[in-house]
């Protein structure tokens, strides 16, 4: 009398397993992808990011479009990207269900198993006097982790997925040679090519959003037990006054961990690093938190 309830079992399990791995809904994956950070500081200041994704659709239908999330106007001076499907150029309409997205609407549809290649490129440059957006200088820019590059969207239907990074892929960033560089990621690669500084990070999806700072900072590095503490400042600074900053940061930190838990092994290294621009340096949009606190009219520091 137990078989019967037994076999079913065993047949729901069998299902499970075969739907963990096959499609249930619409979708892709983005098998490789490239992300370029060029630093050009004249004639005037700009940050050029070329972002490349190897697509393939997964899914259990042809895709007729693809959506995608550029960075936001109001936080990043831009003109339009420019966007390339197998190389050929391509035009982008505004979502009707969300105006911040955009749409990319294939001449054919993209087949089950078929591999396109979406190239995105968009450059970045200082805020004007009049503006608010985030903005940086000719010897020094900041890329905070979040909303810089373009965010590819999961397809639309039931059970649809697509738009999540590969576990690995590779930041690359080309500066002045004279430029200090710190990203996320890990293991980079240093290289020199026509009078530039080439630097490749490898990138891991549990990393999360990355990060980029370079500029001409001058460094300082400080061992506040357990924490290494390093320091980039645009102008040489007092030694003393900086350990003094050093150590207090390692206390506030150690406060932290008591507090809220240990933090991972990984993460024993702190930096403080000097905003390239004293105002914009992040965003327009200043916290409910710091608007609470500050004054009227208050302007951020460095």
């Amino acid at each position: 009398m137990n078989r019967l309830p037994l076999f079913l079992v065993t047949l729901v399990a069998a299902f499970c397993a075969v739907g963990c791995t096959a499609a249930l809904g619409p979708g892709y994956s983005i098998d490789k992808q490239e992300i370029e950070v060029h630093f050009l500081p004249a004639p005037e200041p700009t940050i050029h990011i070329d972002a490349t994704y190897h697509l393939r659709n997964d899914g259990i239908r042809p895709l007729k479009l693809l959506e995608l999330r550029l960075p936001g106007r109001r936080r990043f001076h831009f003109a339009d990207p420019s966007v390339e499907w197998d190389g050929r150029a391509v035009t982008l309409d505004v979502s009707p269900d969300n105006r911040r997205n955009s749409i990319l609407k294939m001449a054919d549809p993209w087949m089950v198993s078929d591999k396109h290649t979406l190239k995105l490129s968009v450059e970045y440059k200082p805020a004007a006097a009049d503006e608010h957006n985030f903005s940086f200088a000719a010897d020094a820019f900041f890329l905070p982790s979040e909303g810089w590059s373009p965010q590819l969207m999961p397809a639309r239907g039931a059970f649809a997925k697509g738009g999540i990074p590969p576990e690995k892929w590779q930041l690359t960033i080309r500066v002045p040679q004279d430029f200090l560089v710190h990203a996320s990621g890990e293991k980079p690669k240093k290289s020199k090519s026509d009078g530039e500084q080439i630097v490749r990070y490898r990138q891991r999806l549990k990393d999360g959003y990355p990060f980029v700072i370079a500029g001409r900072y001058v460094s300082s590095k400080f061992k506040a037990d357990p924490d290494t503490v390093t320091l980039w400042s645009r102008v040489k600074q007092n030694t003393d006054a900086l350990r003094q900053s050093a150590q207090g940061l390692a206390s506030a930190m150690k406060a932290y961990d008591g507090m809220f838990g240990k933090r991972v092994e990984n993460s024993r290294d702190l930096w403080l690093v000097e905003c390239p621009v004293v105002e914009n340096c992040f965003s327009t949009t200043a916290s409910y938190f710091s608007g609470f606190i500050n004054e009227p009219g208050t302007k951020p520091t460095a």
